[in-house]
């Protein structure tokens, strides 16, 4: 089994900044955030795609009608 270092505040630290200390702990608490980070960018990346999506959609649906209608 792995010994984990854990340095005196590996409990306060939240992931906003590169730890400089180096211990396990806070190591993996920054892979984390940084994980959080990029899974929110995705996320807000993806919101846009979809909204896109269904305005392209909503475009399609209205030259449909109106190509329906003109025949």
């Amino acid at each position: 089994m792995r010994t984990v270092t854990k340095c005196r505040y590996a409990d306060q630290y939240k992931g906003k900044r590169e730890p400089s200390c180096g211990c396990f702990v806070c190591e993996t608490k920054w892979r984390i955030a940084e994980l959080e980070r990029a899974n929110e960018e995705l996320t807000a990346k993806l919101q846009k795609a979809i909204g896109a999506s269904r305005y392209a959609a909503s475009c399609a649906d209205g030259a449909l009608y109106v190509a329906s209608l003109s025949r």
